[in-house]
């Protein structure tokens, strides 16, 4: 394994997904190619002109998940590269695995919309498209093995 994809948007899950990806790197010898997307702005079209449509959630934690990662890998002497998209999540995360030809794709269980159910919507939809092994990190995985 060389090249490891680790999807975080800076929620407390993709945190584990991350130290958990960061292990996995380091004992495997692979670089790590992190990465989060921000929803494209929508935009409503009047009569005149289009009008910015602001989004429902703050995208302003991506930079510090984003940030927290790289030093993360920084002080784990992973290598790293961080990626940072305006696109749908699902999409964004396959389209770098394709490109940095990822071994593996490492994603939480669940991201800032909550864990409402047994998976989040990236996760699920990430193991239902993905063509390469997805590895979902379980909350509380980092924690259990403590």
């Amino acid at each position: 394994m060389k090249n490891l994809v680790i999807a975080t948007d800076g929620s407390p899950s993709a945190e584990e997904a991350v130290e958990f990806g960061l292990e996995l790197a380091l004992e495997q010898g692979a670089s790590v190619t992190f990465v989060h997307a921000v929803p494209p702005d929508e935009f409503a079209v009047g009569r005149l002109a289009a009008v910015p449509h602001p989004h429902e959630e703050a995208v302003d934690g991506s930079d510090t998940g984003l940030a927290a990662a790289a030093a993360a890998a920084e002080k784990a002497g992973v290598a790293h590269k961080v990626e940072r998209l305006a696109d749908e999540t699902v999409h964004a995360i396959l389209e770098v695995a394709e490109r940095e030809d990822a071994d593996l794709i490492v994603v939480g269980s669940h991201g800032h919309r909550g864990v409402g159910h047994l998976l989040g919507s990236v996760s699920r939809d990430l193991l239902q498209r993905a063509e390469r092994p997805v590895l979902v990190v379980k909350a509380g995985a980092a924690r259990a093995r403590d």
